[in-house]
């Protein structure tokens, strides 16, 4: 209906930025990309205004699994942007490999965290990121070890997050993969092309050279950059081609 396409305009036009000006170039731009981004199917036109608010929320949980590279996961986090809401799950490998990475990260701040409510354990198979009448728009497990690789493509469900994955899949949102492991094995490769055919985006830390990175910081804002680009989220974090 008139109203249905109105509300699936709305969203995709807050996925992409504010409403346009009619009758300016950077309108009718705008508008080309609001309409791009729901033909793609990135429109997520299945949510809702949240109760007693007149716009859209993104809804986004980030999972940390136990591999190496976990300030990425964290860094993940954080950078995503405040109009979005967000959650954090942590496995018991990650919270080993945070002593080893990052043995400075304030335990104050996960704590913090825990009681707002927006960081769960992956023993909590209760949590409501693991239903899907929750409606989680986008799920991002970054980094994603190669036994959470494995769980998720053979349809286990056994943690909090291997569950909020294949509900993810079920739903049919977006779900995100970054494999932290060189070389990758056959068989994780095969889990890989599984996932990608059920259209699992696979997108392992990859750095490209092209936006020149200084240092270890920016080549960790480029690998985030393109982990945004690939679920709608606007940012500056690198320099693009041309």
């Amino acid at each position: 209906t008139g109203r249905h396409a109105r509300l699936k305009i709305s969203w995709a036009f807050a996925r992409v930025g504010s409403s346009p000006t009619p009758g300016t170039s950077a309108g009718v731009a705008q508008l080309a990309r609001a309409s791009a981004f729901q033909a793609e199917g990135r429109g997520f036109e299945s949510r809702l205004p949240l109760q007693n608010s007149t716009r859209f929320r993104l809804r986004i949980v980030v999972a940390i699994s136990g591999a190496s590279a976990l300030k990425l996961g964290i860094k993940t986090f954080s950078l995503l942007p405040s109009s979005v809401e967000k959650y954090l799950i942590l496995s018991k490998g990650a919270k080993k490999v945070l002593k080893k990475e990052n043995p400075f990260f304030s335990k104050k701040e996960l704590k913090r965290l825990s009681k707002e409510r927006v960081l769960f354990k992956n023993s909590e198979i209760e949590a409501p990121v693991a239903s899907g009448s929750f409606q989680v728009d986008v799920m991002m497990v970054v980094p994603c070890s190669m036994n959470t690789l494995a769980k998720i493509a053979n349809g286990i469900g056994d943690n909090l997050i291997t569950r909020s994955a294949q509900v993810v899949i079920k739903e049919r949102k977006r779900l995100l993969l970054a494999p932290r492991e060189l070389p990758f094995s056959a068989l994780a490769l095969e889990n890989m092309n599984k996932l990608a055919k059920l259209n699992v985006i696979i997108a392992p830390p990859v750095v490209g050279y092209y936006s020149y990175p200084k240092d270890l910081e920016e080549m960790e804002n480029f690998i985030i950059g393109k982990w945004f680009d690939l679920i709608g989220i606007e940012h500056n974090l690198y320099k693009r081609w041309g």
